[in-house]
């Protein structure tokens, strides 16, 4: 397992994308909050990489065999067998230390809090089976992030 291989399969661009809507609720709890700049922007950005690199794993890890079976996704690491399901659980793990190291860093409500969008990633792969609300859902499970 190469760094280049586990970028592709957390999907880094879309983490990317995400954070600015990360800084955005930072941003406005400063304002909002009177709260001075400090190292709890450091521990937010690191807990929403954990977050989004434990979704994108539980996703990959919970739609492997429909991955496989489907012309689309059958070329994605877990349905072609390029990473096994032990790299990807380890991952899934690591990312999630990430998450809760961050938000226990960050603060004791963070660190309850956290296990909240944890939850909505784990449902999000099922709602894809039976609902086109899971749209909506992934929507919540985004939204957490700013509201975090």
């Amino acid at each position: 397992m190469d760094a280049k291989q586990v970028l592709s399969f957390i999907k880094i661009e879309h983490t990317l994308f995400s954070l600015p809507f990360v800084l955005i609720g930072y941003f406005i709890a400063l304002e909002q909050f009177n709260l001075e700049p400090g190292l709890d922007l450091l521990w937010i950005l690191l807990a929403a990489v954990g977050a989004r690199g434990l979704a994108m794993a539980l996703n990959r890890i919970i739609d492997r065999d429909i991955d496989a079976a489907n012309p689309r996704t059958q070329g994605r690491h877990l349905a072609s067998g390029a990473m096994s399901m032990q790299t990807a659980w380890t991952l899934a793990a690591l990312f999630l230390a990430m998450l809760l190291i961050s938000a226990g860093l960050l603060n004791r409500v963070a660190l309850m809090m956290a296990w909240l969008p944890v939850l909505t990633f784990v449902i999000y792969p099922y709602m894809k089976r039976f609902t086109w609300g899971c749209h909506f859902w992934l929507g919540l499970c985004l939204g957490l992030a700013p509201a975090g």
